[in-house]
């Protein structure tokens, strides 16, 4: 599932190897194994050919995945207009669904500045938040204001250069804590990085 156009090589190679590919629409969800799956974007009329009708970030997959505990966004590079969808399809029923769950938020376009909208955070009100980036990546993600509009919020915003891989679990059951993450340059360090030991 994705939002490669059409032509696409990539699908191509799949569809040899017999591999099924659909785009990812608003409105498509499923369960496994009692986790909850929701696409919110891109549009459930977008068509994916050569030529999008945005530019291709606006209309890359943001995926919900949830349990009775946590939300998780996954937001791909989603840029401004693409936030702005999702925050109208936010109805009140949707958000109070995510009321009681703890909600993690992978910062979209790996922290650029030309995402993480005022708007859709307010929405969201996420709980957590990372970015996904290189340690002293050519484009500066994420951007020092999208950093800053973070912490105004006084949300958590991690970044995989200080923490390596993250490890998130989430409990099952609604009333328990939900547990921090485990950062692997911490959790694993080489014997010569600890202190005191």
């Amino acid at each position: 599932m994705g939002s490669l156009p059409s032509t696409n090589p990539l699908l191509a190679n799949l569809e040899g190897r017999k591999i099924p590919a659909i785009p990812c629409r608003f409105g498509q969800q499923w369960s496994w194994d009692g986790v909850e799956f929701h696409i919110w974007h891109p549009y459930a009329d977008t068509v994916f050919e050569d030529q999008y009708p945005r530019k291709p970030n606006e209309v890359s997959c943001v995926l919900e995945v949830r349990n009775t505990s946590t939300s998780f966004w996954l937001t791909g590079d989603v840029e401004k207009q693409g936030e702005a969808d999702i925050t109208e399809r936010l109805t009140q029923e949707a958000l109070n669904d995510l009321q009681d769950k703890a909600l993690i938020f992978m910062a979209p376009h790996h922290g650029s500045k030309t995402s993480s909208s005022q708007g859709l955070l307010t929405v969201l009100n996420p709980d957590q938040a990372f970015a996904q980036n290189g340690y002293r990546n050519r484009y500066g993600h994420p951007h020092p204001t999208v950093t800053a509009r973070y912490q105004s919020m006084n949300i958590p915003f991690y970044q995989s250069p200080s923490t390596g891989a993250q490890v998130w679990e989430f409990p099952a059951k609604s009333e328990l804590n939900q547990s921090e993450p485990i950062f692997w340059r911490q959790h694993s360090q080489r014997l010569w990085h600890r202190k005191g030991e």
